[in-house]
């Protein structure tokens, strides 16, 4: 019986060394899997982080180079008051204008810049920043039609109604650009922090 008893004993203690074995090589393969998968998904953040932080980089300062360049126009309305110059005016704004829609027609990735971070212009002040803007923009084209329209005596008073709304229209362009430049900022210090952290 003592040998039997000893077999058993064995048999189960290398049952139980298996079983151990197994078990802890489980645990350690488990553990490191999940830390593999949390890295992985940290650097596919990362990576879709910074493509959108490039972008949007990248669509804000040519947007803010944009409005410069329609601000300076605008703001050359004093130099410049005949028809032909404020038309001159009106075809370069429409260009750049066209050079910025075609900078917005990719602007899905802008949609994303909220789940990345943490910026001033999300989509629901962009929209109410444009709508001020097209309504300043309106206002400006409906005094530059009646200054074409009207005799030499009235366009006098229409030029300051026209700059006033130009001003106007100026300052609005300046507030978007210092909110872009404002995220340019963040988007810059947040890039900088995910590639400090390990």
């Amino acid at each position: 019986m003592t040998t039997n008893t000893i077999a058993l004993v064995s048999a189960f203690s290398g049952l139980a060394g298996v079983l151990l074995s197994q078990l802890m090589t489980g645990l350690f393969s488990y553990y490191s899997d999940r830390r593999k998968n949390r890295s992985a998904s940290r650097i596919a953040f990362r990576d879709k982080k910074v493509e959108i932080g490039e972008y949007l980089y990248y669509v804000n300062t040519e947007t803010m180079a944009i409005l410069q360049k329609n601000i300076l126009y605008w703001k050359n309305w004093n130099d410049s008051r005949s028809p032909l110059s404020i038309d001159f005016l009106q075809k370069e704004r429409n260009t750049v204008n066209e050079r910025l829609s075609k900078i917005n027609a990719e602007n899905w990735k802008y949609n994303l810049a909220t789940l990345y971070f943490e910026v001033e212009l999300s989509i629901a002040r962009i929209h109410e920043l444009n709508s001020k803007s097209q309504l300043l923009f309106l206002a400006v084209l409906d005094v530059t039609d009646r200054l074409k329209h009207t005799g030499t005596q009235e366009s006098e008073a229409l030029y300051a109604t026209y700059a006033i709304n130009v001003f106007d229209l100026c300052g609005q362009y300046q507030q978007i650009h210092d909110l872009l430049e404002s995220d340019i900022r963040r988007i810059k210090a947040a890039l900088s922090q995910s590639f400090r952290q390990p």
